[in-house]
């Protein structure tokens, strides 16, 4: 009898933990995807792709060096492109 209470004990702390874990990659993915929608509201996509992109290889790097702390070059990239013969959409200034 009491093998079977810490055995149910067992198991539900494993569904407890299991839940938790499903709760919060769900909201992440759903937290992910209004940074997204953010950035593409305010960034052309192709700038947002590369944004996106090098945070992912900051964050794998990361991984692969057992850091984590944030890392103190995230907001230190500049995302400029040049381009040649642009034409201003006002013509009356």
């Amino acid at each position: 009898m009491y093998t079977k209470y810490l055995t149910d004990r067992a198991q539900r702390n494993a569904f407890l933990e299991t839940r938790r874990a499903i709760e919060t990659r769900h909201k992440t993915a759903k937290e992910n995807n209004k940074q997204e929608r953010l950035l593409l509201s305010v960034l052309p996509r192709f700038v947002v792709l590369e944004m996106i992109r090098d945070m992912a290889s900051d964050e794998d790097e990361e991984f692969h060096n057992n850091r984590k702390i944030l890392s103190a070059q995230q907001f230190h990239r500049i995302y400029i492109h040049c381009y040649d013969h642009v034409r201003y959409g006002c013509s009356h200034f």
